[in-house]
């Protein structure tokens, strides 16, 4: 299927494109196929481009739901929790994915699935004992005879070895999940593959949907039609992520056509939504397509809380700053204790352990201090005191936190370095640049920032010296 390219579509075609993107690459993947036959007209637009976010937010929400490639309605075959738990694993937010398993298990008692899961956030909040014994407990569970001894061989270092008979398609799958969830994405990528090939012609729409419209999705089963095509969308959008998060090139730009494949056959799904809305705002920093998927999401999934949280960033990474407010407090209101939406107040609490979150919270604070469209923000709420110091300040407690938690890592280290460069601390700014640079010869931004130390302290000389350096390692 053709990718779309997104960098050179007109700003309402983007938005036209997005209403209902898979339909799009459908018509020209159909074109190729048949040669004569030429695909649906793009449809229209779900928002209006001139509203404000939040407009367009509530009129797509009041939008008709959408309908899959051959115009059936489509249904979600998601499941919410365990597409939550993913997006907490995926940003290593392992407290937070046990309090939503048990929170998931509050409505679902029992659930094997979400029992595993959060098994597995107990594996790695450093319970052991406690972990190995819950995994024990859901070894003989059909859908779970892959994924358990994998868990337990991982916590354990035991070898636990699983019949080859009677493996369902569903147990590949979950084996999938959980070693895409441990980087082992070669072995993820094997059991995926083999749900996707056993599927009539590799998983494609026109297939899925007479498979899906047998029986209701409602009512599906495993064994079903229905059920299986639900698996063969969860492996292909799968399939997507561990291409996206491989760190492969060329693996990595494939992975928007599995999550287009996704949405040819049910425009609903979510960990496809995602995926796109991953591969548009981190790759391809197009943050207004990206907008308009959280906003999808929300219409299609309105209780899925990563939706709102995706949509505060991206909203910050447009310096909205209005509708940051706007949406953090929804997010807040919805998910009173959620770590994005009031970051530095609970942090502590939440996470209290996780250096790389500590880190990344600091890094957009650190960037936007200085901008002039915070001075405007702060000026409308009547804040007008020391606003530059206060705000690195914080920056700064959060990123010391991180290097307290986990000192080895040179990336903390350089934006602490520049976190005093901006405060004017130069000497100290030079020894944190410095202990980056020691820790990891070819940390760029560490050496950038010592380039530009020199040059305020006047040493010239240094400073070309160190950009001769840089330019070494930049060849390499």
């Amino acid at each position: 299927m053709r990718d779309i390219d997104w960098r050179h579509q007109p700003e309402e075609k983007i938005v036209n494109l997005m209403a209902n993107p898979f339909k799009a690459a459908a018509s020209a993947s159909a074109s190729a196929a048949a040669g004569s036959s030429r695909g649906p007209p793009l449809p229209t637009p779900l928002v209006n481009l001139h509203m404000s976010p939040d407009a367009q937010l509530r009129q797509l929400m009041q939008s008709p739901s959408p309908t899959s490639a051959t115009g059936t309605p489509a249904a979600s075959s998601n499941d919410l929790d365990l597409s939550t738990i993913l997006y907490y694993s995926r940003r290593s937010m392992y407290h937070s994915m046990g309090r939503w398993a048990e929170k998931g298990l509050s409505r679902r008692v029992s659930d094997p699935v979400l029992l595993f899961w959060k098994a597995v956030s107990v594996m790695y909040t450093g319970r052991p004992t406690e972990s190995l014994r819950e995994l024990q407990a859901l070894q003989e569970k059909r859908e779970l005879v892959l994924a358990c001894p994998l868990a337990m061989e991982l916590e354990a270092k035991l070898t636990i070895t699983s019949s080859g008979a009677n493996i369902s398609d569903r147990a590949s799958l979950h084996a999938a999940i959980f070693l895409w969830s441990v980087d082992s994405h070669d072995q993820a990528r094997q059991y995926l593959k083999k749900i996707i090939d056993s599927s009539p012609n590799g998983g494609r729409s026109s297939t899925i949907d007479a498979m899906s419209s047998t029986l209701s999705v409602a009512s599906s089963t495993a064994s079903s039609p229905a059920g299986f095509a639900n698996i063969v969308n969860a492996a292909l959008a799968m399939m997507g992520w561990v291409d996206l998060t491989c760190g492969q090139e060329n693996l990595v730009a494939r992975s928007l056509t599995w999550f287009d494949r996704v949405l040819e056959n049910n425009p609903r799904d979510l960990d496809a939504l995602m995926g796109r809305l991953q591969f548009l705002r981190t790759l391809r920093k197009q943050h207004t397509p990206a907008l308009d998927i959280t906003a999808q999401i929300i219409a299609y999934h309105p209780g899925f809380i990563p939706a709102y949280i995706e949509r505060v960033y991206v909203l910050l990474e447009m310096a909205a700053w209005e509708q940051v407010m706007e949406a953090s407090q929804r997010l807040s209101s919805l998910s009173p204790d959620n770590i994005d939406s009031a970051a530095i107040l609970i942090i502590q609490k939440a996470e209290p352990t996780n250096a790389q979150l500590f880190f990344e919270l600091a890094q957009p604070v650190v960037r936007l201090a200085f901008r002039k469209d915070m001075y405007v923000l702060l000026a409308q709420l009547n804040i007008t005191y020391g606003v530059s110091g206060s705000i690195l300040s914080q920056a700064d407690q959060l990123v010391a936190k991180a290097i307290e938690l986990d000192s080895s890592c040179s990336e903390y280290k350089s934006e602490m370095g520049l976190i005093k460069l901006l405060q004017g601390k130069i000497d100290l700014a030079v020894e944190y640049y410095r202990a980056a640079a020691s820790q990891n010869s070819q940390d760029l931004p560490a050496l950038q920032g010592l380039i530009k130390c020199c040059i305020y302290q006047g040493k010239f000389e240094e400073a070309e010296e160190q950009l001769e350096f840089f330019d070494a390692v930049q060849a390499n």
